[in-house]
């Protein structure tokens, strides 16, 4: 039997999921310690180990390709590209903010917008807006995926819209002040990321060549020399 692995390195916890034959086997989360480039390694093979699965039965990986924090991020794809490029394995890229927004856009009633979101620090809110394709096909992007401030965010986004995803309490208020109330529905998973990333990638048909693979980035990345 052959496996598919999720790989989500882009928030403060790593999230890993696998399927075997379309079907979800398995998801956990697990606290980074030091950095993900010192332990996805060995978190993988942790998590491999407890469900009696091997590397070599890996056929693809969904990788989470962003926006996120840039460490992270690009130890996490960086790791799950050499994996794929020494086991001759496709990748599928997938979006955070899609991920983040995939379980409430199947559940979501009369085409309801999902507004996908979270805390980029000084930079804003990173966010985007999706509803559900009714030929069960991938999410159709209403407002693509990028940064502005919450206010530029709750005036462009889509009214009578379900909100999702990663906030601070300072945000939340913000948008209640704004108007927004029982619709925003914060750190609320119905399941981990690398689950939804697995499933996205499946209707998304996106596995491809690992070197292809990039990270997203709402803006360029500030790297101190």
């Amino acid at each position: 039997m052959s496996y598919n692995l999720g790989i989500d390195t882009v928030a403060d916890n790593i999230s890993l999921a696998i399927e075997g034959n379309g079907s979800s086997i398995l998801e956990e989360s697990f606290t980074v310690n030091d950095t993900v480039s010192h332990e996805l390694i060995n978190i993988i093979n942790q998590f491999l180990k407890s469900i009696q699965i091997e590397l070599h039965d890996i056929t693809g990986l969904a990788i989470c390709i962003g926006p996120g924090n840039y460490g992270p991020l690009r130890a996490g794809i960086s790791i799950a590209q050499g994996l794929a490029l020494a086991r001759n394995l496709l990748i599928a890229p997938i979006n955070r903010l899609e991920a983040d927004a995939w379980p409430f856009i199947q559940s979501a009633q009369n085409q309801q917008s999902v507004i996908a979101v979270h805390d980029a620090g000084r930079l804003g809110l990173a966010w985007g807006a999706y509803s559900k394709d009714n030929k069960n096909g991938p999410p159709v992007v209403i407002v693509p995926a990028s940064i502005t401030n919450i206010e530029e965010c709750a005036k462009s986004a889509p009214p009578n819209s379900l909100w999702c995803g990663e906030l601070s309490n300072e945000s939340i208020k913000t948008l209640q002040h704004l108007g927004y109330s029982s619709d925003i529905d914060p750190l609320k998973n119905i399941n981990t990321r690398a689950k939804s990333m697995l499933e996205l990638a499946s209707v998304q048909q996106s596995y491809q060549d690992p070197s292809r693979v990039e990270a997203l980035y709402l803006q360029p990345p500030r790297i101190n020399r």
